[in-house]
């Protein structure tokens, strides 16, 4: 089976990152459950420019980020019989230290796509799963998530403060990396996402 994922906070703790980041250099505490939009300009009240300026300093110079409880062992179960894609809407001037990222930690010869959905320059997400004939991502960002639903893409959506109002019948939301692949079990098996086999192993 072939399986869409996210990287920034699906794989790594990068919002964890940016609090450090604006807490240290721009005296700003936040705490993780006060992040109530995907769009963080709005969250902090400033320019998205400036938002962005942050990111890239995280991303360039900044230190390895730290990765997600159980995402290390549930991208290795899901590896192992399915084939997986690596999915980011980060600017394509991360592009050496995110394949690098994955390499390290995840697999050595990874499939890497970046998408438009938050700088305009290529396709979203959920024309790239279709272009792959990709039937299910794994997401954190509500907002997107909502748009890939409604477009027929099923999405696991992993439990964040700025996610809790997005629902659909193709958006099933999940608590742990656990919890990602009990669902996808449960989803394989009840046939939801069109396995021709549904003896095959998912992991």
């Amino acid at each position: 089976m072939k399986i869409a994922i996210d990287i920034d906070e699906v794989l790594c703790e990068t919002m964890k990152s940016f609090l450090d980041f604006v807490r240290e250099n721009k005296g700003i505490e936040k705490d993780f459950e006060d992040i109530f939009s995907h769009n963080l300009w709005e969250v902090f009240e400033v320019e998205e420019k400036e938002i962005n300026e942050i990111f890239y300093e995280i991303f360039i110079y900044g230190g390895s980020l730290d990765l997600i409880s159980g995402a290390k062992e549930g991208v290795e179960n899901l590896s192992r019989n399915n084939e997986l894609f690596f999915i980011t809407s980060r600017s394509m001037n991360y592009f050496d230290k995110t394949k690098d990222f994955i390499v390290k930690n995840f697999i050595s010869k990874p499939q890497l796509y970046f998408s438009g959905d938050l700088y305009g320059d290529g396709k979203t997400k959920d024309e790239i799963c279709e272009d792959l004939e990709i039937k299910l991502i794994i997401e954190d960002n509500g907002e997107t998530s909502l748009k890939y639903a409604e477009n027929g893409l099923n999405v696991l959506l992993l439990d964040k403060p700025w996610n809790q109002k997005f629902e659909h019948e193709n958006i099933f939301r999940c608590f742990s990396w656990d919890d990602i692949l009990e669902k996808i079990r449960e989803l394989t098996y009840a046939d939801i996402l069109h396995k021709d086999d549904k003896n095959e192993k998912v992991f």
